[in-house]
């Protein structure tokens, strides 16, 4: 007997091959959708991170390039980063 179950709505999984992973086609599309939507989400927080790193290497590092001390930098909510700054 087949125990596997569908993986995103987990019911017994009738039909089919023995290494189908859905029980049906919408389900397929949901659990696709949805982790699409994760990685979408994670880029956004990076971006968000990203651009607001930039924002306090714009305040220190006015002319592009220069060195700043990491406390500095960690007190104005910057995340990782080096100590050398270099900014187009």
């Amino acid at each position: 007997m087949n125990n596997k179950k569908c993986l995103y709505c987990e019911e017994p999984i009738l039909v089919g091959r023995s290494d189908k992973k859905f029980c049906s086609l919408s389900c397929k599309d949901a659990y696709n959708n949805q982790k699409s939507l994760r990685k979408i989400s994670d880029r956004s927080s990076h971006e968000k991170i990203i651009h607001q790193n930039y924002k306090i290497l714009r305040k220190l590092c006015p002319k592009g390039h220069g060195t700043v001390r990491k406390s500095t930098v960690e007190e104005m909510g910057h995340n990782d980063l080096a100590k050398r700054c270099s900014v187009p």
